[in-house]
């Protein structure tokens, strides 16, 4: 969805600060300004989320700490690499830990935790530094706050990925994830905010519909690895549909595209065909 609305002109950056001030506004309807906060990060949008929260609660006056998942030149959102500069310049009122091995887990406390590890799309079991990560999350005795979904539980489906954050507060956007019943102890109170997503873009569709059903061509790929289709189409005297949708299926990926079609229309096909 973030991508069709950048499709549509509302930026993931906008999208990000608007995510990140609502996490640090609600934190802030709830525990006065003189608690500190460690605030756990991915390197994709979701860790950025976590780090406009860093930069808000900051100037509300809370007493912030941000933990990296790996490594800043491995960030790979570019809406959050520009949050994290942003973070980055402000170091030294905000200490800053980059996590790309377990024993670099800092012993820190805190009076309220959020985690910012991972979003919506994680799926497959936990892999360290992030596993670890959630499991250092669980053992402070401090008020856990889940930032969209905890990082471990599919949003879809509700299925916990070997190990997941037990939060006290999940702040979800737009609307509730479906796999949020099935994880309910996993998620606690469940609170929705509004970051600027019409639900336009739920129903048109856009690049980040294409980019949900395209799968990564690796190099040694073989021809026919990608789908073959069959189009079935036209009469005697039509023949554009059939050859059009042919084309459009060659243009979105399929590796190979058959068209039967009666034998009049062959040479007006054949004309329009690479």
């Amino acid at each position: 969805m973030e991508l069709n609305a950048e499709y549509f002109g509302v930026s993931r950056l906008q999208l990000m600060e608007n995510a990140g001030h609502n996490v640090a506004l609600e934190i802030a309807s709830r525990f006065k300004p003189d608690k500190s906060a460690a605030i756990f990060c991915g390197l994709g949008g979701n860790g950025g989320d976590g780090f406009v929260a860093a930069r808000h609660m900051l100037a509300m006056g809370f007493k912030v700490t941000a933990i990296l998942a790996g490594k800043a030149k491995e960030i790979s959102d570019k809406a959050a690499s520009e949050n994290w500069e942003a973070i980055q310049s402000l170091k030294n009122s905000i200490p800053i830990y980059e996590v790309y091995d377990t024993t670099l887990i800092p012993d820190i406390t805190a009076d309220i935790v959020i985690d910012a590890l991972l979003g919506t799309g994680t799926k497959g079991k936990l892999k360290p530094p992030i596993l670890q990560l959630v499991k250092k999350i669980n053992t402070f005795k401090a008020f856990r706050v889940a930032v969209d979904v905890p990082t471990g539980i599919d949003a879809d489906t509700g299925e916990v990925l070997g190990d997941a954050v037990k939060a006290h507060l999940t702040i979800t956007f737009h609307k509730p994830k479906r796999g949020f019943e099935k994880a309910r102890k996993y998620v606690g109170e469940l609170v929705v905010k509004d970051i600027g997503l019409p639900r336009q873009f739920e129903e048109f569709a856009g690049p980040g519909d294409v980019l949900k059903v395209t799968k990564p061509r690796p190099s040694e790929s073989h021809k026919g690895d990608f789908g073959r289709l069959l189009v079935i189409g036209g009469s005697e005297i039509y023949s554009g549909a059939p050859a059009l949708v042919t084309l459009a299926a060659l243009r979105t990926g399929v590796d190979l595209a058959y068209l039967a079609a009666p034998e009049e229309t062959a040479y007006a096909i054949s004309s329009m065909c690479p």
